[in-house]
């Protein structure tokens, strides 16, 4: 799995503790806000540009509250 968000992004840190917590491993690659977000792969991820965006097997989930529960279930 890969959560796309820039540093220091609070809403991230709330996914990347409750992922810790359950034990799953998440890559965070570099990602740069006004720049990564334009592109048209990123878009196609979270069409309306907003991170953070944890990409799955099944697919991209956007909104860390969603996120975060996606890993409290595991």
């Amino acid at each position: 799995m890969k959560l796309y968000t820039f540093a220091g992004n609070t809403h991230a840190l709330q996914t990347l503790i409750v992922a810790r917590y359950n034990g799953v491993d998440i890559e965070v690659p570099a990602f740069e806000m006004g720049k990564d977000n334009k592109s048209a792969a990123f878009l196609k991820k979270s069409p309306l540009g907003k991170v953070p965006v944890l990409e799955t097997a099944s697919g991209c989930i956007c909104e860390a509250a969603a996120v975060a529960r996606l890993h409290a279930r595991s």
